[in-house]
């Protein structure tokens, strides 16, 4: 998710991170988001231009294929539903997605499939999620979703999603949000045996973490030994001049050998000991258990929430006229549709405070 000005800034999430997932998961994830970030029109640098290709302004507007250094502390982990819900037991609850008229129809296709994962929220007294962020250019629509939390956070995750619709979410400190605020937030009244609890959930998601990370440092430096050296056949100039432009000439196989390996790695070095399991689960669905029991209007460290959710389906939508296309009928445009719509005035559904304090809880009581 990102807020109104950062979607102005970056374009949108749909062009931001299509990445495949063996991007996400090896290579330097700044260095491969350049183009995607700025975009392809707004180049300053000339690729017919010989001048513009040797300048070293020329690369860093590109998309570069680097594979991560030693000193990256990241750790991309795919929101896999059917770990989490081995892990941590299964989390039902509604959420909101913002999107636009094509957006809705387009999010009608990817129901009730355990593959394809949707950013949410349920928090966001100010807006920022409603005003701003869409699937399409038109917005003014929130669909009301029912299903599986995967992850979630009291702030924006800065969850990554590849070509194939998985989310992938930062679960080590470089993440959306530290785990010691996170494990914080959990505990109510301080004393000795409260603060020990806590230490301990630090300690174990660091040892944790850092084990995840250790693992995913080998597999980088063995494909380092075997393709650093190995690059596809450059195409332009600039992929003549600057060999980082082109992807490592890694067969499609072996790619998948490694993301397997990856994943495998991941969720038994997750599982592998019942108190990082404990602190895993805490980080990741501590939010999600508290807005599934009782929702909750506000957060403690953001202004929004963002929760990962899969396996949905659509349980109503709140619909602005002004979202449809020029000369749409908007009886025609909900009758396409099999659940509950309610039609709003833009700046009715722009206060988001009616649609989510008032609307989402009676939609909650009714489903019980």
């Amino acid at each position: 998710m990102k807020t109104y000005i950062e979607f102005t800034e970056f374009l949108s999430e749909q062009v931001q991170w299509q990445r495949s997932l063996f991007d996400h998961l090896f290579y330097d994830a700044d260095l491969l988001m350049t183009s995607d970030m700025y975009g392809k029109e707004s180049k300053s640098y000339d690729e017919d231009d010989e001048d513009d290709i040797r300048s070293e302004g020329f690369k860093k507007e590109r998309n570069q294929y680097v594979f991560q250094k030693q000193t990256d502390r990241s750790f991309q982990l795919p929101l896999n539903s059917r770990f989490i819900e081995r892990v941590s037991g299964e989390i039902q609850l509604l959420a909101c997605h913002s999107t636009g008229s094509q957006g809705l129809k387009n999010l009608v296709k990817i129901q009730k499939k355990r593959t394809k994962q949707i950013s949410a929220y349920t928090v966001d007294p100010y807006g920022d999620m409603t005003s701003g962020i869409w699937s399409d250019s038109n917005g003014g629509i929130i669909a009301v979703v029912k299903g599986q939390a995967v992850a979630g956070l009291q702030k924006d995750l800065w969850s990554k999603v590849d070509k194939q619709g998985k989310r992938l979410l930062d679960i080590t400190t470089n993440g959306g949000l530290r785990p010691a605020t996170v494990f914080r937030s959990g505990i109510r009244n301080w004393n000795k045996e409260s603060n020990a609890k806590f230490m301990a959930l630090i300690k174990n998601y660091e040892n944790m973490t850092q084990e995840l990370v250790d693992m995913k440092r080998d597999m980088i430096e063995t494909l380092k030994k075997e393709y650093e050296d190995k690059r596809v056949a450059p195409k332009t100039k600039g992929e003549q001049r600057w060999e980082t432009l082109r992807p490592y000439d890694i067969p499609g196989s072996v790619k998948q050998q490694y993301i397997r390996k990856y994943v495998i790695g991941a969720e038994r070095i997750i599982a592998s000991k019942p108190e990082w399991k404990k602190a895993f689960t805490e980080y990741i669905l501590s939010w999600p258990k508290v807005q599934a029991k009782r929702m909750r209007t506000k957060t403690k460290q953001d202004t929004y929430d963002e929760i990962v959710v899969g396996n949905f389906e659509i349980v109503y939508a709140f619909i602005a006229t002004s979202a449809l296309n020029k000369g749409e009928d908007v009886d025609a445009y909900r009758k396409q549709f099999n659940f509950p719509t309610k039609v709003l005035r833009y700046a009715t559904l722009d206060a988001s405070k009616s649609v989510l304090k008032d609307y989402l809880k009676e939609i909650q009581k009714k489903e019980g």
